[in-house]
């Protein structure tokens, strides 16, 4: 199956960060206008926040944004007009690393999502798999988020490089999408959706159930 990029940003992409310097500049749009030849972006706001290194994750909860970034240990909480509220531990050691992480040492958590799962409402965070062992880590917040648990998604990334569709090509997740029963991740080197059922995705996670299967689609 085949999946415009003008579907996909509509869908799954309503909000646009951009990183500058310590700073994080929010930028927030509309599609104007859309389609596989044409699309036309309107800016609607641009805010400036301190105290947030970046955010390549990012999920909504009523009047709040929890966001994890790449370079960073930790899980905020930013309020509508970008005040930073709070943060938790995102990864093990973050406690140690309260600073920007070095590009070899950053779990580079690429994508935040809320999945529910058995009656529950989880804030899911995964590593992008670019780079073996540090980055293929999962970390599940739970309970309000005040009980986070970490996760080795070694096995399960290992079995996505092995697909025949991804020949050639670097597993680098940068996106998390739930959907009802399905859960997406998205790979940025070709493009790739792999969709999987949520139960079986998240009872591998947490339960260690068996590898879930996933159906494949493109982004074009």
């Amino acid at each position: 199956m085949k999946i415009t990029f003008c579907d996909f940003l509509i869908g799954y992409m309503p909000v646009k960060w951009y990183q500058t310097g310590s700073f994080l500049l929010v930028t927030v749009f509309i599609i104007s206008a859309c389609s596989p030849l044409k699309m036309n972006i309107e800016i609607l706001d641009q805010r400036v926040m301190s105290g947030v290194p970046s955010a390549s994750g990012l999920a909504w909860q009523g009047d709040s944004l929890w966001i994890v970034g790449d370079n960073s240990a930790w899980l905020f909480l930013v309020d509508t007009s970008g005040k930073r509220l709070d943060k938790f531990p995102a990864i093990k050691d973050a406690i140690a690393e309260d600073s920007i992480m070095k590009k070899k040492k950053k779990a580079d958590l690429e994508a935040l999502e809320w999945v529910r799962y058995k009656d529950e409402k989880l804030l899911v965070a995964i590593g992008s798999g670019s780079r073996k062992s540090s980055r293929e880590n999962a970390t599940v917040f739970r309970k309000g988020i005040s009980e986070a648990s970490f996760f080795d998604l070694g096995k399960l990334y290992d079995h996505l490089r092995a697909l025949p569709e991804m020949s050639g090509d670097e597993l680098n997740l940068e996106g998390l999408a739930y959907y009802g029963d399905k859960v997406m991740l998205l790979n940025r080197s070709n493009n790739l959706v792999f969709q999987f059922q949520t139960d079986a995705f998240m009872q591998y996670i947490l339960d260690g159930g068996p590898m879930p299967g996933s159906t494949i689609s493109s982004i074009q």
